[in-house]
């Protein structure tokens, strides 16, 4: 039996598909079950036809597009954005350890997940994988306060043993057990809505027994998520390969422990050989590509083509806080300047913040496009709300045009709803 429409959402759909296109209703409509549900996209006329009884939401000539995936972002540097100190390693030292150390206060930890829940509603960022702290407690009210707000998460306490502040480490045993412990009570939490990643901040923090009990516990139950960092900067790459002899790459680090694969997010990759592209490929591991980060800490360029050629998953992070911006638009612009001779379209890096980055996290069943019987989870923009948009272009223009101009002058201020499940958040 066809699923009755509660609600209609009026606009000019842009439906991602999976060839990197999308497919456009310019007076198009979103029908939606009442659990939530996405039961069709299409033109307004055919589906509002089919509506009778259902709620109508008239977005104008407002763009409704799926909601913004963030793959690679810190909730624990919410208050540490733009704070330059160097490259990678100094600016970890220097910046991101005392400022995460403050997720000591319980109270500091609370203010910091209220800022980035408001801050991720602002910006039409719907799903999130979350680096939280290392601080057990502090880690526990981040998952209280995420699954109060309605947004998706996929989230972990970051396991550190050492190489960092000894208030930020924690004995390997006692980080497993704080793991577990945060893992049985988070993962699938509300029908999926939250989901646990196990999270080892990167190699040099970690040692090779912990990485292993950590691969052990994703072998046991597959359907958890990892996320880390990987060949961010070469020091670091330098740095591992010495604390990892016996590992033929950076890679293999993770992957000898198990801790690649499908639901496997490593951040960055900028400095990958040929042959770690193709096991990313084969293993279906996804990468969060984060360019305003790069920018900022001056890492280096993300290889983009020979991402493409080798096949392999990735998305868009903002990596707050090396990332100063948790905007969209801005990590997009920030994607097309870094490259040194591709000019990327509106539309790839588009795709890339929604089903792209749906792929990179292994949830393209669930989200990132608006297919019969995913999660409705998706974003009104509206370019009139930007005066120099407003004034520059008309509504009637072309998407790839329109995008265009989003790309590279948009902001929060076109944003004028973000819905997960349908319910609109904030």
């Amino acid at each position: 039996m066809k699923s009755t429409i509660s609600d209609l959402h009026l606009g000019r759909i842009l439906n991602p598909t999976p060839d990197g296109d999308f497919q456009e209703f310019s007076k198009g409509a979103l029908a939606l079950s009442s659990d939530g549900k996405i039961l069709e996209c299409g033109p307004a006329d055919v589906l509002k036809a089919q509506s009778e009884g259902a709620q109508i939401h008239d977005h104008g000539d407002a763009l409704v597009v799926p909601g913004f995936i963030d793959t690679h972002v810190h909730l624990a540097q919410v208050f540490a954005r733009g704070h330059v100190a160097g490259d990678l390693l100094k600016w970890l030292e220097n910046a991101i350890y005392p400022a995460e150390e403050n997720f000591a206060d319980l109270g500091h930890a609370e203010a910091a997940t209220q800022a980035f829940i408001r801050d991720r509603i602002r910006n039409g960022i719907t799903t999130s994988a979350v680096f939280l702290s290392s601080h057990p407690e502090a880690a526990q009210r981040c998952f209280e306060g995420l699954a109060a707000s309605g947004l998706r998460s996929v989230a972990g306490l970051v396991n550190m043993e050492h190489g960092a502040p000894a208030s930020l480490c924690l004995e390997r045993h006692e980080t497993m057990r704080a793991t577990e412990e945060l893992a049985g009570r988070w993962h699938q939490h509300d029908k999926g809505r939250i989901r646990y990643a196990i999270t080892p901040r990167f190699a040099l923090t970690c040692s090779k027994e912990l990485l292993n009990d950590l691969g052990k516990m994703r072998s046991e139950d597959p359907s958890l998520f990892v996320h880390t960092h990987i060949s961010e900067n070469t020091q670091e790459c330098a740095e591992v390969a010495s604390a990892f002899p016996e590992a033929s790459h950076y890679l293999a680090v993770y992957g000898d422990a198990g801790l690649i694969g499908k639901r496997c997010i490593l951040a960055h990759g900028i400095h990958m050989t040929d042959q770690e592209l193709d096991i990313l490929s084969s293993t279906r591991t996804g990468v969060a590509h984060c360019p305003t980060s790069n920018l900022f800490l001056k890492s280096g360029a993300f290889p983009w083509s020979r991402y493409v050629e080798h096949n392999v998953a990735f998305g868009l992070g903002s990596d707050v806080g090396a990332g100063p911006s948790m905007n969209p638009f801005n990590v997009m612009r920030d994607a097309y300047m870094v490259q040194p001779q591709d000019f990327l379209s509106p539309k790839e890096l588009l795709w890339r913040a929604t089903l792209g980055g749906a792929q990179a996290l292994g949830m393209e069943p669930e989200i990132g496009s608006f297919d019969a019987g995913k999660e409705g989870d998706f974003v009104i923009i509206d370019p009139q709300a930007h005066p120099v948009i407003s004034e520059n272009h008309g509504s009637s223009q072309s998407a790839e045009s329109l995008l265009s101009s989003l790309v590279f002058l948009g902001d929060d201020r076109c944003i004028s709803g973000t819905y997960v499940r349908g319910q609109k958040l904030g």
